[in-house]
């Protein structure tokens, strides 16, 4: 399943980071829900949808192997094989703990393989992955909970790099969908400033601080990072992000105090 939106994802990307940061996770205080911004919610909730995408990949029998339409299972060669021979031990199937679960860990390896190749990536995933590498880029000496303690109000991204480290990213995407190792949903085709577009205003349509939205004069921002981070993680295990090429070092951008 692909979906633009968590409802959970603020509490979600909450528990990961305890679990991964422990000491070095400081729980930022959170004042976003006022009575307004919840009433605001409630009602952008009711008054708007979102696509929901199913992917159905191959089917697969307990081994991993791809299984045909009659039931049938064959190997990674292509030849057919029996699956109960490879439960039978004396003559016999029977059980044998040490043997399924060495079974099992070829299972688990082969289901994360065939999630990744039937993934169906969607515009916000995109451009969520795109804007948080290039908050980590502008800020490279940073750790993952350094950036996530930055004030979001502090920066702001232009529309062009945006599109450009986009641009580039989807590049990658589409030849690995021609290879056979992820899917693209219809507007990953797009001409990319639409694709931005489309995919922020999906992001940040039921959160009540936008993890990502376009200002009145084009530029890009975040309301919520660690936000940000939850969707950017829908691509993360596929090192997109070693081969964005930075044309040169990219200054933080800071939105001008008075």
């Amino acid at each position: 399943m692909s979906y633009h939106f968590v409802l959970e994802a603020k509490f979600l990307i909450e528990q990961h980071l305890k679990y991964i940061g422990k000491e070095n996770y400081i729980q930022m205080q959170d004042a976003s829900y006022s009575r307004r911004k919840i009433l605001k919610f409630i009602w952008e909730l009711f008054a708007q949808s979102s696509d929901i995408i199913l992917s159905f990949g191959k089917p697969l029998d307990v081994l991993g192997n791809f299984v045909d339409e009659e039931g049938r299972s064959y190997d990674r060669r292509g030849r057919e094989v029996q699956i109960e021979d490879y439960f039978v031990s004396d003559g016999r199937v029977k059980a044998d703990l040490q043997r399924e679960s060495e079974y099992t860990r070829i299972l688990a390896d082969r289901i994360v393989d065939r999630y990744h190749k039937e993934n169906i990536v969607l515009s916000s995933h995109l451009v969520a992955f795109a804007v948080f590498n290039l908050l980590r880029h502008k800020n490279a000496k940073l750790d993952l909970f350094g950036l996530l303690r930055l004030p979001p109000e502090d920066y702001e991204f232009s529309f062009a790099e945006v599109v450009e480290t986009v641009r580039q990213l989807r590049e990658q995407l589409l030849a690995m969908e021609k290879a056979g190792k992820i899917k693209l949903n219809e507007e990953l085709y797009w001409e990319v400033p639409r694709l931005i577009r489309n995919g922020i205003g999906h992001l940040g349509r039921y959160h009540s601080q936008k993890p990502l939205k376009i200002t009145k004069d084009d530029k890009i921002i975040s309301e919520d990072f660690k936000v940000l981070f939850f969707y950017h993680n829908r691509l993360e295990n596929y090192q997109l992000d070693q081969l964005i090429q930075w044309k040169s070092p990219v200054p933080v951008l800071e939105k001008e105090t008075t």
